[in-house]
């Protein structure tokens, strides 16, 4: 995730946003309730070094992790919460969804138009986006790897970049693997425990993540 450091707030009168491309135009500013990303100013747990007065840096060291439930760390990610809380309330509330503070500093909250027109023009606030799916869509895909080009991939495995002109080979010795596993969470294999019954796998040491089941899952069925 992009801008872990935001260098400023945003203005009074504007929503920043990347420069916009015929790949990716610019967002117009919050004009519709939704679900919103909202970027607060402020590093996150991974690049926080300090500066904030009783508060330690938590930015590991280089080939170190973080530990989330280390006592610097929780401090510092109730504070950025607090202040996330804060900016939510000011731009008269919504339902916050979640709240990101290790790697990004912000939050995901169904807001009105008013509330995300707010929180935008509002102090210590990066940007405001409106959380939405997108499909991909693309014909352009070989030309932007560069795989049509004269010394593309394409023209080494005998497939010359100038159309109407192929040749014998292309694609030779090209092995494409698709595996579509799916899987199934009822099957013995994937069972925590051995042909007695026995629980034979313990949480992984350093691990803090939670599981999160499918809708449809059946814990007692495994």
């Amino acid at each position: 995730m992009a801008g872990l450091a935001p260098a400023a707030a945003a203005g009074p009168s504007s929503v920043p946003l990347a420069p916009a491309d015929d790949l990716f135009p610019a967002v117009e500013a919050p004009t519709k309730a939704g679900t919103y990303i909202v970027q607060i100013a402020g590093d996150p747990v991974v690049a926080y070094d300090g500066g904030v007065k009783g508060l330690k840096a938590t930015k590991p060291a280089k080939g170190e992790k973080i530990n989330p439930r280390g006592r610097d760390v929780v401090r510092y990610v109730a504070q950025l919460q607090g202040k996330q809380d804060a900016a939510l309330k000011a731009a008269g509330g919504g339902k916050k969804l979640y709240s990101y503070t290790y790697t990004f500093n912000g939050f995901a909250a169904e807001l009105s138009a008013a509330a995300a027109a707010k929180l935008a023009d509002a102090e210590g606030v990066v940007a405001v986006t409106p959380d939405e799916i997108r499909q991909l869509d693309t014909s352009s895909t070989p030309d932007f790897l560069g795989l049509t080009d004269a010394d593309g991939l394409w023209a080494d495995l005998g497939w010359p970049a100038k159309a109407g002109k192929k040749t014998d080979g292309a694609g030779e010795d090209v092995i494409i693997g698709i595996v579509d596993s799916g899987i199934w969470p009822e099957h013995p294999s994937l069972s925590d425990r051995d042909a007695r019954g026995k629980l034979v796998y313990q949480q992984i040491p350093g691990w803090h993540g939670k599981c999160t089941p499918g809708e449809d899952f059946k814990r007692l069925a495994v």
